[in-house]
């Protein structure tokens, strides 16, 4: 049984506009998200368009900083800064002023981030990030302690986003730097000729819009049937990498609800099942690491079979020995399921935990008896199996929401049991 879904490795413009939306902008004091793919695919299009529309979510106007030198106010003003960064230096950014008369100087940063003051809502999307690489110390800077300078503070309400193309497209691009990529979330974007033309509408010719869907793949990409578009290279995954920051980033991710905005209209939070959500997940930690965390999300079936032994497991130990010892349901990764069923009795206890604090009926006695009992009988599932990691994990995890369970012996024998047969 194979059950780790497919993880896409790209997503289209429009889909980016919801990750935008659910994940970019929630998670704007925490990352930045990076857009790469090859030439004219709608990414810093798509950023825009995705801008107009939380700003109409947030009921806020929506003011292109290029054009509009206008003082930004919060909570009226959504703000749109978009800069091609091609050929800039660090000295754009930020610079020293120097003051002759003691002999010292301070930093001075750009001006146009000096106008986003705080609890002014706003964009920022470097264009062409990947072409100078000497600014990746700059976005990363940028990207995790939202500094810079000596003193400047980033508003909390600013969200950050790098465009470019891929170092093998032709355009002179280089691969940002691995600390740019721990603080970011990186998409692959590849455009649809359906996305094109209804994102151009009236302003293209019959003749075109129809030759472009006929001929150029419609709703799919990179698709056989094109024989119009150049898409450039398939996309092959972003180089994002399972570290201690990106998977707390990524824990932060998953725990996303969803919010409504200004005009009632609910945005979704995060969602395991959503292929482009999939996508971007992998661009937090990379596909392997995400496809192993993904890998739980798959058994529902199977979980809710395994659930009932959950509760009594002496009464069930010749079922759990065989599909956790003899593999019985035929998984081709039998730790991707052992590891779903651990963070399952890991939960019961902590749930039990929680329910039995929240209960004023309980004498602190009753709540400790409560919480060692839920122990005990996930410590006891866990020592049928017999996987001594399995064992050192409960009890690592559980001591961690549960130190109290430190100073007792329950769950020992289970311990000594797994371990020695």
């Amino acid at each position: 049984m194979n059950n780790r879904t497919s993880i896409p490795l790209s997503v289209t413009p429009d889909e980016g506009i919801d990750i935008a939306l659910r994940i970019s902008w929630p998670m704007r004091k925490h990352m930045m998200t990076y857009c790469q793919g090859y030439v004219g695919q709608g990414k810093t299009t798509f950023l825009r368009l995705a801008g107009k529309e939380l700003s109409s979510l947030l009921g806020l106007e929506f003011v292109d900083m290029r054009q509009d030198d206008r003082q930004l106010v919060a909570g009226e003003h959504f703000a749109y800064l978009e800069v091609n960064t091609t050929g800039m230096q660090r000295w754009d950014f930020q610079m020293p002023f120097m003051n002759h008369e003691d002999a010292t100087f301070d930093m001075y940063v750009l001006s146009q981030l000096k106008r986003l003051t705080e609890g002014v809502h706003a964009f920022v999307v470097w264009d062409e990030a990947m072409k100078s690489p000497e600014l990746n110390a700059i976005f990363a800077q940028l990207g995790r302690e939202r500094t810079l300078g000596w003193t400047h503070k980033v508003s909390d309400e600013t969200c950050f986003f790098l465009t470019g193309n891929r170092e093998g497209d032709g355009a002179d691009a280089y691969a940002l730097t691995t600390d740019v990529n721990n603080r970011s979330m990186g998409l692959n974007v590849v455009g649809t000729a359906q996305s094109f033309v209804e994102h151009e509408g009236d302003n293209l010719e019959d003749l075109i819009s129809t030759a472009s869907l006929f001929f150029g793949g419609g709703t799919q990409k990179h698709p056989a049937t094109n024989t119009l578009f150049d898409y450039g290279d398939d996309p092959t995954p972003v180089d994002a990498e399972c570290t201690f920051r990106s998977m707390k980033t990524f824990n932060d991710i998953i725990r996303l609800k969803g919010w409504e905005g200004a005009n009632g209209e609910f945005i979704k939070g995060w969602d395991w099942q959503e292929p482009h959500l999939r996508c971007a997940g992998a661009g937090v930690v990379g596909v392997a690491a995400f496809s192993t965390l993904a890998a739980s999300t798959d058994f529902s079936a199977e979980l809710n079979n395994v659930l009932e032994y959950m509760g009594d497991p002496e009464a069930h130990r010749e079922r759990i020995t065989s599909i956790f010892v003899g593999n019985s349901l035929g998984f081709d990764n039998i730790n991707d399921f052992k590891f779903t069923v651990l963070a399952k009795l890991v939960n019961r206890v902590n749930s039990a935990a929680r329910i039995a604090r929240e209960d004023d009926s309980l004498s602190s006695e009753e709540i400790r008896q409560a919480i060692e009992s839920a122990f005990e009988t996930a410590a006891l599932f866990v020592s049928i199996i017999g996987d001594g990691e399995m064992t050192n994990n409960l009890h690592a995890l559980a001591y961690i929401s549960q130190p109290e369970l430190q100073n007792t012996d329950v769950g020992g024998a289970h311990r000594l049991k797994s371990r020695h047969g």
